[in-house]
Parts: structure tokens; sequence; C-alpha cells
């Protein structure tokens, strides 16, 4: 039986090299930086993004994937062989429903469209474990279900020392943005039924790295599953997050770090951090 093929999209932040070694495809976003366009992953790396992302004069614009960058790649498998599409969340882009157009169009009976709810590590974990899944024969059917089983217990948490991207790109309202910079509250973000979500507001950006480990100290982690840390362009800031990982929970495992790409990286702004495991 041949192994089902698994489209993600770009927000995974998982590179087209990665993609390549994980035998998976990497369906790109577009940013569009001060009139000039991007495809994520392709035509600009993730530190010349963010040089400019700090200098744009006006915040970049994502668009979705095209229904036809889809079937594109849809066409590559014969017919007879799966198709897994997972993407980010249908609430926070248009990805999922140029996918859907793109499988009404290929008029087959074997393409799974997943809509994870999920975006940037949250459907980098979901894709990784997915995977794993595919890798000991399971088909697309049985990869979703294992899938949504595992989504239960997913963590995914974030702390932004900037919340003026997040303000621009209307993934967070303009009340908390104002406040945090007030009075230097940082706001613990994850995703909850598809969408953004400020799990908890904290005062100064050490509280909130805090916060995120204590959190994970407490859990108990299901390492069977993928686990990842990553930041968007903040060396110094990543380090002290990693440090006091190994202070309060040494058995984390800290060589798998994600980069965010272009596409999440426009809301996140410079600065962020971020983390995501399972709980058992």
């Amino acid at each position: 039986m041949k192994k089902v093929h698994i489209i993600t999209d770009s927000t995974s932040d998982i590179s087209q090299q990665q993609a390549e070694e994980l035998g998976i495809d990497v369906v790109p976003l577009h940013v569009n930086i001060d009139g000039v366009d991007y495809i994520d992953g392709l035509t600009i790396s993730n530190q010349d993004f963010f040089k400019k992302l700090r200098t744009a004069k006006i915040l970049p614009k994502t668009s979705a994937p095209s229904p036809g960058s889809f079937l594109d790649v849809i066409k590559k498998y014969p017919k007879d062989e799966e198709i897994l599409i997972m993407t980010i969340s249908s609430d926070a882009s248009a990805t999922y429903s140029s996918a859907k157009l793109a499988v009404e169009e290929a008029e087959r009976d074997n393409i799974v469209l997943y809509d994870t709810r999920q975006a940037t590590f949250g459907l980098l974990a979901l894709v990784h474990a997915a995977i794993q899944f595919r890798d000991v024969g399971d088909n697309a059917k049985t990869i979703v279900e294992k899938v949504q089983e595992i989504s239960r217990r997913i963590v995914v948490q974030a702390a932004f020392d900037d919340l003026r991207y997040l303000r621009m790109g209307g993934r967070i309202p303009f009340t908390l943005a104002i406040l945090g910079s007030v009075i230097n509250m940082k706001p613990i973000i994850t995703m909850q039924d598809g969408k953004i979500h400020s799990a908890a507001k904290i005062i100064g950006m050490q509280r909130a790295l805090n916060h995120i480990v204590y959190n994970l100290a407490d859990n108990n982690v299901d390492y069977s599953l993928p686990t990842f840390v990553g930041h968007t362009d903040n060396y110094e800031m990543f380090k002290r997050f990693t440090d006091l990982i190994k202070i309060h929970k040494p058995e984390f495992p800290l060589d798998r770090e994600a980069s965010v790409g272009l596409a999440v990286g426009t809301h996140a702004g410079p600065g962020c951090v971020a983390i995501v495991y399972f709980t058992k």
C-alpha cells in the first residue's frame, strides 16, 4: 500500500527544504511588503523578511494561495493514490477555501481536506504528527481521526513583546494593544476554536516567559508526539526562554526549533517566542 501524500500550507512554518526531507508538499502564501510581492519560503529569507518588516511603511499584507496552486500539487500524484490536505484554520485565512475549490475541481474521491483549526506552531505539530501516522501505514481517514484526537491535547502558547503587528493586522482588539503599551502587558496567545485567543495577560515579558514555562512544568507532556520551540527574530529572548525550560523542565527537548516564516511573522512581528507540545 502506498503512503498518503500530505499537503499543507506555509503557515505551518515548514520550509520547502524541510518539506522535501519529510516527503510532503507545502503550498506557499504570499506577502506584499511596500508594494513588492514575496512568496513565503521561496523568494525571501526569514532574516531578510524581518529586516524589511521593521522598516515597512505599512503592515505587509498576506494573501492565501490560489486554488490553482493547490491543484498543481494535487495533479502531481496518480489518481489512485490518497491525498491529505491540512490547512491553517478557516477562521484565520482563506487558505482552506482555496484548497476546497481545488479539491472540487480535481474531481477525485480520495482526497481528504482537513481544517486543523490551528496555525503556525499548532499546524506544524499536527502535520508532523500526521507524518508519524503516515509512516506507520495509516490511510488518510485514519490519520485525520488520530489528529482530531490529539488536537484535544495540544498546547500552543506564544508571548509577544511588541503588540503593534497583532493590532495592525486585526488579530487582537485595539484596546488590548493600547493597554499593553501603557502598562507593559504581554498577552499569552493561543488558538481556541480556530481563532486567536488571549489565554492570559501578564505584566512584563520576563513574567510572560515564566508563565509559559511554569505551565509547561506543571503539564504531563506526551513525548511520543512532536514538540517545538521557536521565535521571530529575537535570539536573545529565545535564549532566555530556553534557559528557563532547561531549569524547570529539563527533560523537554530543545533540539526541534521552528523558524517562523513570512505569513505568520507579518502578524506576530519580531520578538515573539512560542512553544507547542501535547499532554498525555
